[in-house]
């Protein structure tokens, strides 16, 4: 998701010249955008692009909102589990900060970036910490 955000976002260079968003240069050129594969559970991403990727909050785009996946699911009887609306919240989240970040003059993808021993560790944090809220909420129940 944040791919795609950062492909979508238009950015500002240090003098205040706004400029397209990055993926009309792609597609003015003919070119295939850099984008890391995507193996496994795609049909999530489908799902939020479905949904709408972020909602609108004041200035800017937020995570879209459990009640917006709820209508969704309901419209489109689709029956999503706890965990699949956590995942796809997440992908939200990533999208609406990276659509901010994007905004910066950032030559490459970020994602194109060396990976740091910090990148690995947060993220290890974090899906350690979605365990233990998965665990938590099917011991209360």
């Amino acid at each position: 998701m944040k791919q795609l955000a950062w492909l979508n976002a238009s950015w500002s260079t240090e003098s205040g010249v706004q400029n397209l968003p990055r993926i009309v240069k792609y597609q003015t050129e003919e070119e295939e955008p850099p984008l890391p594969s995507v193996d496994y559970r795609f049909d999530l991403i489908n799902h939020l692009l479905d949904m709408g990727v972020v909602g609108m909050g004041g200035m800017a785009a937020t995570v879209i909102s459990f009640c917006e996946i709820e209508a969704w699911q309901r419209l489109k009887q689709v029956v999503l589990t706890p965990w699949e609306v956590g995942v796809i919240r997440r992908l939200s989240s990533e999208y609406a900060t990276m659509s901010r970040e994007a905004e910066k003059d950032i030559d490459a993808p970020y994602y194109l970036n060396e990976i740091t021993d910090e990148d690995i560790s947060k993220h290890f944090k974090m899906g350690i910490e979605l365990l233990q809220d998965s665990y938590n909420a099917r011991k209360k129940k």
